[in-house]
């Protein structure tokens, strides 16, 4: 019967990446906002309603963005705990004359 195996090297790499990447995503959000604040009222009448529309989208793509990288970042950690915890026990169970469990 086959082994359940995760190569953890590349597992917690990949998910500590993820969510550095939504670290420097929310960091350019951050930015946005400030640029946000630094352009109020340079723009007056029409101009200044679209800057602010067009920052508001900006800001809400930025930020699922990021939530995003972190929802994969945290599904990473999640499956390579799970798989671990799998492979455990059957590992385990396989030690103390079982056949490995059942699913």
């Amino acid at each position: 019967m086959g082994e359940i195996k995760i190569a953890e090297s590349v597992v917690k790499p990949a998910a500590t990446e993820f969510s550095a990447t939504a670290h420097d995503i929310r960091s350019l959000k951050n930015e946005v906002g400030v640029a946000e604040s630094s352009l109020f009222g340079a723009f007056e009448g029409d101009a200044a309603q679209v800057t602010q529309e067009l920052l508001s989208v900006l800001d809400k793509c930025i930020g699922s963005l990021a939530d995003s990288y972190e929802t994969h970042s945290v599904s990473l950690d999640d499956a390579s705990r799970t798989f671990q915890d799998v492979d455990q026990g059957l590992a385990t169970s396989r030690v103390h004359g079982g056949s490995g469990g059942s699913w």
